[in-house]
């Protein structure tokens, strides 16, 4: 893992339309100096389903209980850049954190170490290969 990593770290918010349901984004867009970077080759999105309230976003007390669980794990799995996220989106029903990671097995303990303390939380660990940062790419509108 890159220990001097270094970007810029601005992240930015936008509120849009995902397939003509309304979708509130928070992302990183200035990640191009590492993009592709060979030790983060695997996307990880961590989802969590929600019920959508009449503008399609969470209710109250669930987005609380997501803030909890960010603040639990973003600054842990990030902390030595295990994992880099680049956007957090929710739309559709879902909460999806996206980022790329180095060994998504060690994501996945130091997700449930971060969560011992914690409710269960409804989420969902997917990665896929994506050696390019095509999804990052997306985003980032490149």
């Amino acid at each position: 893992m890159p220990e001097d990593l270094s970007f810029d770290d601005t992240w930015f918010s936008a509120r849009e339309s995902i397939a003509g349901a309304p979708a509130t984004i928070r992302a990183r867009r200035n990640l191009q100096s590492i993009a592709g970077l060979a030790s983060h080759p695997e996307l990880l999105l961590i989802r969590w389903p929600y019920e959508p309230d009449p503008v399609g976003q969470p209710p109250e007390p669930e987005r609380e209980r997501m803030d909890a669980f960010e603040r639990a794990v973003v600054d842990e799995l990030e902390m030595d850049w295990l994992v880099i996220f680049f956007c957090v989106a929710t739309h559709d029903g879902r909460r999806e954190w996206m980022g790329y990671c180095s060994d998504v097995d060690e994501a996945a303990d130091r997700l449930n170490d971060a969560l011992a303390d914690h409710p269960p939380y409804p989420i969902e660990l997917v990665s896929t290969s994506d050696p390019d940062w095509t999804e990052y790419a997306d985003v980032a509108g490149e």
